[in-house]
């Protein structure tokens, strides 16, 4: 960064909010982003592949200028070794997250176990399924508190696709269920199923009720329902 004209401690505090975001460049991507409520924030812009990509990297003044030119040159140093910054972020998150038990997976297995004592067999088993079939693939990984909407949509809209409207329907409210159990375990702070609950894409399905027995065929129903022994070929 030599010949770079570089920010200084007082350049950083004294930046003032305008109506506009803006930002003061430090030099080779690095910039403090400085938003309408105040707030500023340490950006780096860099290219791979010819595309650029911002990758955030604290905030103001918790994040130093010199804490700020260190990390800029980790991901420079990741970008040399042909690695994206971006990419590594979020590979280190999920690492993270499976060592402390932070993952969907991780919370939805201990939901089961700190309910399944209270659960039917069927209960039970109908839950292990629906998560480990429709949820777990997509969203298994995943630490829970990053998990969006979108996430949990782009997992379920296939199974709904494919005919499977009811497993889809219960897999969220499962989901639901989840990640209420991680909120109260302090493991996430929103419930993105609970909020795709009254989504218009997942309708109910219609249900088709037995149809009642035709006037006709009474007097033969109660005929086949008085012959005993052999003759009663009906099960009731």
């Amino acid at each position: 960064m030599t010949g770079e004209k570089l920010l200084s401690e007082t350049q950083c505090k004294n930046a003032k909010p305008k109506a506009k975001v803006y930002y003061l460049n430090d030099g080779a991507g690095l910039r403090l982003r400085c938003r309408t409520d105040g707030s500023r924030t340490w950006v780096f812009r860099y290219r791979v592949t010819a595309k650029e990509q911002t990758l955030g990297l604290g905030s103001y003044p918790v994040t130093t200028i010199a804490i700020a030119r260190a990390k800029a040159d980790e991901n420079r140093n990741l970008i040399i070794a042909g690695k994206n910054p971006v990419a590594e972020k979020r590979a280190n998150k999920v690492k993270r997250a499976i060592s402390a038990n932070q993952t969907f997976g991780a919370v939805a297995r201990e939901w089961i176990t700190h309910n399944k004592e209270h659960w039917s067999t069927k209960h039970l088993n109908r839950n292990e399924s629906l998560i480990r079939l429709y949820l777990l693939p997509e969203l298994g990984r995943l630490p829970i508190s990053e998990i969006e909407e979108s996430y949990l949509f782009t997992a379920l809209k296939p199974v709904y696709d494919r005919g499977r409207k009811e497993s889809a329907r219960r897999s969220r409210g499962i989901a639901a269920q989840i990640f209420a159990y991680g909120k109260d375990t302090h493991r996430c702070q929103r419930n993105p199923a609970r909020d795709m609950a009254d989504s218009s894409y997942f309708r109910k399905p219609q249900v088709q009720h037995l149809k009642a027995i035709s006037q006709p065929d009474v007097p033969s129903l109660i005929s086949e329902l008085q012959k005993v022994g052999g003759e009663q070929r009906l099960n009731p």
